[in-house]
């Protein structure tokens, strides 16, 4: 997949003499998200043109609402492996800037035949444009009728009579509901980032922990069972990953500590990658450190043994 970015706005010159061209933020690129980009693939490789996959970075509501921006559920690196792996010829990452979220649902559609040609577009029914949020999928389907660009809009998805969303899948990480955020996500939910020190609390109980640093939508404090990965190892490693802020010892930042039973090393520094699949208890304040190395103890034995079931 070829990168664009743009950092100044849309640009005056043509970008692809045509091409197949979805839009949106795509944050978690879940399943209804997939189903679009898919889709444009799709469409793009019956009529011989490159596809392409417009999202916005920072996330435009870091702009319009800074105050109530959300937490994220991939960063933009992630975001544009994962459109690669569907097939997508262009990520095109525009910065959202001020100028962009002024722009009329007018401007905005001109400056985008202008950059890319499209043949058709592919966006959500609730896909909302231009300033204020004024542009709609309804105006894009007008518009692209009188300048004979084919807009096609896809019904939001559902799963058991609930909508697939991005801040659904929020709201399931905040319960701590891991399993159903998998459901609607695709895919377990994960967290990349660069390992940290942390106050080696782990270590001194004889359970060592590898503490990453992300920006990410934390899941609600608790004790998960986690897949580890690595370009340290090949494959995946068992984890349990504590999120909290270590109550037992004195409230702290919140933190994210990985302990993997099967092996442990010098990783500070490295990227790790988590996967949550599974979510065994809250976090819970102990009367003395002897009784959290039992709780400990306990808690890798029940992942080892849901790990063993998973993998047969």
């Amino acid at each position: 997949m070829t990168l664009v970015r743009w950092t100044h706005g849309f640009s005056s010159e043509c970008l692809l003499k045509g091409s197949v061209l979805t839009i949106g933020n795509f944050d978690g690129l879940h399943h209804g998200h997939c189903r679009i980009v898919s889709a444009a693939v799709q469409q793009a490789s019956m009529v011989g043109l490159p596809s392409v996959a417009l999202t916005f970075d920072p996330h435009p509501s870091t702009i319009i609402s800074p105050l109530n921006s959300p937490r994220l559920l991939m960063t933009l690196d992630e975001k544009l492996i994962f459109l690669n792996k569907l097939g997508v010829n262009y990520g095109w990452a525009l910065m959202f800037s001020q100028s962009i979220s002024e722009l009329s649902p007018k401007n905005f559609m001109e400056a985008l035949v202008t950059s890319v040609m499209p043949e058709s577009i592919h966006v959500g029914e609730g896909f909302r444009f231009g300033y204020r949020r004024s542009g709609s999928s309804d105006f894009m389907l007008e518009w692209g009728k009188v300048h004979g660009i084919h807009v096609v809009t896809y019904p939001l998805e559902h799963l058991d009579g609930e909508p697939i969303s991005s801040s659904r899948i929020r709201l399931l990480l905040n319960e701590g509901n891991i399993v159903k955020a998998t459901q609607l996500l695709g895919r377990p939910y994960s967290l990349s980032g660069t390992v940290i020190a942390g106050f080696k609390r782990g270590r001194s109980l004889g359970f060592p922990t590898a503490n990453l640093k992300t920006d990410l939508i934390l899941p609600k404090s608790g004790v998960y069972i986690t897949s580890v990965r690595s370009l340290m190892w090949e494959g995946e490693k068992l984890g349990l990953t504590n999120i909290g802020i270590q109550p037992t010892f004195k409230d702290g930042d919140l933190t994210v500590e990985t302990h993997c039973p099967d092996g442990f090393g010098d990783w500070y520094g490295s990227h790790l990658q988590l996967d949550f699949l599974y979510r065994i208890r809250d976090e819970k304040k102990f009367d003395s450190s002897e009784d959290l190395q039992i709780q400990i103890l306990k808690d890798i034995d029940e992942g080892k043994q849901w790990w063993t079931q998973a993998h047969r």
